[in-house]
């Protein structure tokens, strides 16, 4: 045999100790995984979803934090979350509503923010089907005073756009989950004036939907939001 078959010959012995030294080291890997536990958990991450463990999460999302539904299934709370997205669950039934500690005159405040620069929205989009996106929304140019407001209600916290005429920003402060939005409109209604329709209304819908959310949207909910579209003043200059 020639120098080139001996070298060969070398290299393929050498690419076969690589190979076999490749799966020594993955078997002893997995080893350690199953005796560290990890592999258990994530055979639970992997394993289907039973018909009778989807109709629980229906049942209990929202009612339950999704915690507390994962130990009853025998999953991580990551895997009951992510689930209740993929089945288009609204985001508040996957954990209970915030608790608002607020005082009677921190009420009183959020509801004259509300007033004068929030909106209570319900709008109608259309892709493959009809959604409902219930928002409360407050924005303002002065950022002390929205950092104040979010540490109160909490939700989102984002810089929106610049205001035209000065080119100063204008700070958002967002809520989207039904169950954040029905607490804190239930706690400030009465202090609301020029949005307590609107309010009424909007935990209507809230009550409405939490009740049964893996149902079709009902005409009672679409209706609702025509009526806050209506009260909002949108009707002339958008879709609702």
């Amino acid at each position: 045999m020639g120098e080139t078959g001996e070298r060969a010959l070398v290299c393929v012995g050498l690419r076969f100790v690589v190979a076999r030294n490749d799966v020594e080291t993955c078997n002893s890997e997995m080893a350690s995984v199953s005796s560290t536990g990890l592999g258990e958990k994530m055979a639970k991450q992997r394993r289907k979803w039973t018909t009778k463990e989807v109709k629980l999460l229906k049942k209990n999302a929202g009612k339950i934090p999704a915690s507390e539904i994962g130990r009853i299934l025998g999953r991580p709370r990551k895997a009951v979350t992510t689930k209740a997205y993929q089945m288009r669950l609204p985001a508040s039934t996957r954990r209970n509503a915030r608790e608002f500690n607020l005082t009677e005159g921190q009420k009183g405040y959020v509801a004259g923010i509300i007033d004068g620069e929030g909106t209570i929205s319900l709008n109608i989009f259309h892709d493959s089907r009809t959604h409902l996106l219930p928002k409360v929304i407050i924005n303002n140019t002065n950022k002390k005073l929205m950092v104040t407001i979010h540490k109160l209600i909490g939700g989102t916290f984002s810089r929106h756009r610049r205001y035209e005429v000065t080119k100063r920003l204008i700070y958002r402060c967002e809520l989207q989950k039904l169950a954040d939005i029905k607490a804190l409109l239930r706690l400030i209604k009465r202090y609301l004036v020029a949005k307590r329709r609107q309010a009424r209304l909007m935990i209507e819908y809230c009550d409405s939907r939490l009740s049964h959310y893996e149902h079709p949207y009902t005409e009672r909910e679409l209706e609702i939001s025509k009526l806050i579209c209506g009260c909002n003043h949108y009707g002339k200059r958008k879709k609702c």
